[in-house]
């Protein structure tokens, strides 16, 4: 009888799969998903980005001076 207790367990816990914990998403942050500079002569850097909102997928198109980010960083 034990050693049916045993084996039984054993198999239990080797049909056993971790559950897989995914990172809570940042509604409030809008990742860039491209970059779009203008190249325009003795002006301040400047363009566009593409965003996606993690939580929505809304996509949106918003310009950007000076600062330029990088496909991946939140831009609001």
């Amino acid at each position: 009888m034990k050693k049916l207790l045993s084996i039984l367990a054993i198999a239990l816990l080797a049909g056993c799969t971790p559950e897989k914990v995914e990172q809570p998403k940042d509604c409030a942050c809008d990742k860039v998903t491209s970059v779009n500079p203008l190249n325009i002569i003795n002006a301040p850097k400047q363009g566009f980005v593409y965003t996606t909102n993690e939580c929505s997928g809304i996509q949106k198109r918003k310009s950007y001076i000076v600062d330029v980010p990088k496909v991946g960083d939140c831009f609001n």
